[in-house]
């Protein structure tokens, strides 16, 4: 989708600014703006919460509350430490695979798989952008996979049950955070069967 085929409608140059910037980069955003109506925005880091009303491709602003307290409506969008995410996500999300197994060793996989996400900056990208690696001491096959954005290494490849989405990358963030948040060291990868 071709954002610059939107007019985003606002006085405030830092408003349209970040909109345009939200819309390019967060494929929830734009999921929502094409079903059209009312849609709400929140920043965790600004704390602002934006209204916007779509009629076709003109986006108008129709509300910036600054020091707003998140939302609660489940289809309100929440931008969080680089990623957008509904309210309702964690529930949403409870039901999918941790991919704990899909994020190492995975390098060939990932090349191959049509879409991939990154878990540290909720990137999503073809798997044909994923240029970089670490190779473990067993050969190109069994390296794992870097992220094309920003260098994580926590590239989840879309497969079979594994769907690369927002919610999902999100869900996976705050997974592999906590468990390596508990432990205090990145845990040991577990080989995966590799044909």
């Amino acid at each position: 989708m071709d954002t610059n085929n939107y007019n985003i409608i606002t006085d405030n140059l830092d408003t349209k600014e970040f909109i345009h910037e939200v819309l390019e980069h967060h494929e929830l955003v734009r999921e929502a703006i094409a079903v059209g109506g009312v849609v709400r925005i929140y920043s965790v880091e600004t704390k602002e919460l934006f209204e916007l009303s779509v009629q076709g491709t003109d986006i108008r602003v129709t509300g910036c509350i600054c020091g707003a307290e998140p939302p609660t409506d489940p289809k309100d969008l929440i931008l969080e430490e680089g990623f957008c995410h509904t309210v309702d996500f964690m529930e949403a999300t409870r039901d999918i695979p941790i991919p704990d197994d899909l994020i190492e060793y995975n390098y060939i996989f990932a090349k191959r798989a049509e879409r991939c996400g990154c878990c540290y900056c909720g990137a999503i990208f073809p798997g044909s952008e994923i240029t970089d690696y670490i190779r473990d001491g067993k050969g190109d096959i069994a390296g794992t996979a870097s992220c094309p954005r920003c260098g994580g290494m926590a590239v989840v490849a879309e497969e079979g049950d594994i769907k690369v989405n927002e919610n999902n990358l999100r869900r996976w963030f705050l997974h592999i955070y906590d468990e390596y948040s508990m432990e205090g060291t990145h845990p040991q990868p577990k080989p995966r069967e590799l044909f």
